[in-house]
């Protein structure tokens, strides 16, 4: 007799039996054939587990025989257990980074599960990336077998006829560089299957942002009122403010008329200038650097404003910053005065007189190759003229210089 509940009958099998089921859940079997001393018969039933996991179900079988009218009898317990679940695949994506920049290299990631409770066999993915990326390179687990095939630079790529254990996982990493101009949405699909089931996918999106350069320049001379001759040196710093790279940067400097640049006389933290031109760098985020240019003032310039104004671009930031430095020429004060005497008032015919001129500089800056003429009157006749430092000759009138410097 077969448990009452638990199991449900389905069919027999076993050499020379004949079974017919007499009731629900009772079978009765006949051997055909005369069963000899010290010989088996085996039969076998059939039968469905149709009850829960948990409880046991007992079967009692009962023999017996024209000589041997005694039943005998013996039975067998079952304890059914949950039936594993198919295997079933899940994927999941995502990127590591869903606001690049164009050039940005990025990295999707796929992870592939089995939640089934069997062995998923025969298991293929796909990802096919868009337009808008360039394939690099693919990471997975190659002990999964299979066979794996991409396409560069498109990166279609296959897994295909691999194997995943109940309960596991498995990432790939496909790495590929953004081509795609900013405010570009640039969406990836990846699928999965075992066998002939349909496929899951899923899908992840980026969007390609503009860059963010703020550049900022500073443009200083370490003296504001230098005089004719001084050497100066003219500072510029340029920031990126932003939180990209600033590539390329290029500033543009052209030396105001008044100032003498002798190239190379010139420091800089980064870059070459070429006298009007500083460039050769890029500027990371929030970084600064410096070029110190060094001139002199020209001759002539005394009071002179000089308006220095400098400028920067950069591939990101095409929008000229400017700033500028000014600087007033230094213009010597010099108050002179002169006073010329004689040693005699009523000199005889044909004596000998000396005149005494006195140049005098009440000014605050000294006074440099200063020049005196001298007409004399019509009555004397020039002999000689000097004095400390003077040089004087006569051509009609008396010229005199002091060439250094007269305070």
């Amino acid at each position: 007799a077969l448990p009452s509940a638990g199991v449900s009958y389905t069919d027999y099998y076993g050499d020379d039996w004949t079974c017919v089921e007499t009731i629900p859940d009772t079978l009765d079997c006949t051997y055909d054939l005369g069963l000899g001393a010290g010989e088996m018969a085996e039969l076998f039933i059939i039968v469905d587990v149709v009850g829960t996991a948990g409880p046991p179900y007992s079967n009692t079988a009962t023999a017996n025989a024209d000589e041997n009218t005694t039943d005998v009898s013996d039975s067998v317990i079952i304890t059914p257990v949950a039936a594993p679940t198919p295997a079933t695949v899940t994927i999941e994506k995502g990127v590591s980074n869903t606001n690049p920049l164009t050039g940005d290299t990025i990295v999707y990631g796929i992870i592939l599960s089995n939640v089934g409770g069997s062995l998923a066999t025969n298991v293929t993915l796909s990802d096919l990336l868009p337009s808008g990326v360039t394939y690099i390179s693919t990471a997975y687990d190659t002990t999964l077998g299979g066979t794996f095939t991409d396409t560069p630079p498109d990166g279609n790529i296959t897994w295909t006829n691999f194997d995943l254990a109940a309960g596991t996982s498995t990432i790939i990493q496909i790495t590929a560089t953004v081509n795609a101009v900013e405010n570009t949405i640039v969406n990836n699909e990846a699928c999965a299957n075992i066998g002939s089931q349909p496929d899951v996918c899923a899908d992840v999106n980026f969007t390609v942002r503009p860059p963010n350069v703020e550049l900022s320049i500073d443009k200083s001379v370490d003296d504001e009122n230098p005089r004719v001759d001084d050497t100066i040196i003219y500072t510029i710093v340029v920031t990126n403010n932003g939180i990209d790279i600033a590539h390329n940067v290029v500033v543009n400097d052209t030396l105001p008329a008044g100032v003498t640049y002798s190239h190379p006389d010139y420091s800089t933290s980064a870059g070459t200038f070429d006298g009007t031109t500083w460039d050769g760098f890029d500027l990371s985020p929030n970084s600064s650097e410096e070029l110190n240019i060094t001139v002199s003032i020209d001759p002539g310039e005394e009071g002179n404003l000089l308006t220095n104004l400098v400028e920067t671009t950069a591939d990101e930031n095409g929008t000229v910053v400017t700033d500028d430095a000014n600087l007033t020429v230094y213009e010597p004060v010099i108050i002179l005065s002169i006073q010329k005497v004689a040693d005699q008032i009523s000199p005889a015919e044909n004596a000998n007189i000396t005149y005494t001129i006195i140049v005098n500089n009440t000014g605050d800056d000294n006074a440099t190759n200063i020049s005196v003429i001298d007409t004399l009157p019509d009555d004397v006749t020039y002999v000689s003229a000097g004095g400390n430092g003077w040089i004087c000759s006569d051509n009609g009138t008396i010229d005199c210089t002091y060439p250094v410097s007269y305070t």
